[in-house]
């Protein structure tokens, strides 16, 4: 009649600890695997490629640095000028009131000449900055 009501089984202390341990880690695990991935798309979502540019690479270091490099046969000088212009247009909308956009790309990027008359444009990114 007793027979189903048994003493529960003791746990040993160590067998908690490593629960908990366990626990600890994959929760480390999973946030940082969380903010490196919202490190490597903030920058991919709030590029402005210059039109017609083509992506030449894309690299990503976990939670640290995150470059993607264009490149375009148009000289440095025209793309240069292309992007003050769209900083000018980001920065006037903001201040007539309109959505805020992201304007801050233009410390992101550098505008290198190439060698065969064109124009290599690096976006770099250092996660937490």
């Amino acid at each position: 009649m007793y027979e189903s009501l048994r003493e529960p089984r003791n746990s040993s202390p160590l067998r908690g600890c490593l629960v908990i341990t366990a626990a600890t880690i994959l929760l480390v695990v999973g946030v940082s695997l969380f903010f490196d991935n919202r490190c490597y798309t903030q920058l991919r979502d709030n590029l402005l490629p210059y039109p017609n540019a083509q992506m030449v690479g894309d690299s990503h270091d976990f939670l640290s640095r995150t470059a993607v490099v264009y490149e375009t046969s148009d000289s440095p000088t025209t793309v240069q000028a292309w992007y003050r212009q769209m900083l000018a247009m980001a920065t006037r909308t903001v201040v007539e009131g309109g959505p805020v956009t992201r304007s801050d790309w233009a410390d992101l990027y550098r505008i290198l000449p190439l060698d065969d008359r064109g124009s290599r444009i690096i976006f770099a990114w250092v996660c937490g900055s």
